[in-house]
């Protein structure tokens, strides 16, 4: 079943290499936090929630080749995301292809983000960071702040609604490869190319 804390408790996950994740955790405040890699079991559509705490992944975070593909929904708050590892990967598109945060203050992606269907970021209130490069079906991202310090690609559209500002440094470019358009509705700072196909 559903791991829950109540109070100030925190959780912490630490299965050595990996932690299967086969049920929601939920804080009222704690932070969740997870050393290592997090395998979501077959097919499931799995949420964090920490009632305003930090959640943090230390590893690589992924889903169960085989069946339907795994959802992963992050709902911080005002508190931090951050994920030090890789978000999916490339090997097939029945494993982790979804990802949505559903509140957080900072919002940081230190390696590389691979999911075959979307990546939705509903509302933020600091910065969202990603430093690795990024590949995705579609994106859909509210927030403030936007940093993309790598390649950003997606087949479909690239959606950005910034109360703040949006930053693409030189590093790769912003590519659009299908039926799709990007778009932000706040500032923009430029320092590499945006190409799209249609």
């Amino acid at each position: 079943g559903a791991v829950v804390g109540t109070g100030d408790a925190t959780i912490t996950l630490d299965g050595a290499d990996t932690t299967a994740l086969n049920a929601n955790i939920t804080t009222a405040g704690g932070f969740i936090s997870q050393p290592d890699n997090i395998l979501i079991g077959s097919s499931l559509s799995i949420t964090l929630s920490s009632g305003g705490g930090n959640i943090t992944v230390g590893g690589n975070t992924n889903g169960t080749a085989g069946g339907v593909p795994e959802n992963l929904t992050i709902v911080a708050g005002a508190g931090n995301v951050t994920f030090s590892g890789q978000v999916g990967n490339g090997d097939n598109t029945t494993e982790l292809e979804k990802l949505t945060i559903t509140s957080a203050n900072n919002v940081t992606f230190s390696s590389s983000i691979d999911l075959s269907n979307t990546i939705i970021q509903s509302a933020g209130t600091g910065t969202t960071t990603f430093s690795g490069v990024v590949s995705v079906g579609s994106a859909t991202l509210t927030g403030a702040n936007f940093a993309i310090n790598n390649g950003f690609g997606s087949v479909g559209a690239i959606a950005i609604t910034n109360s703040g500002l949006v930053t693409k440094n030189s590093t790769s470019e912003i590519l659009i490869s299908g039926a799709g358009a990007f778009s932000t509705t706040g500032s923009v700072n430029l320092a590499a190319n945006i190409t799209t196909t249609n």
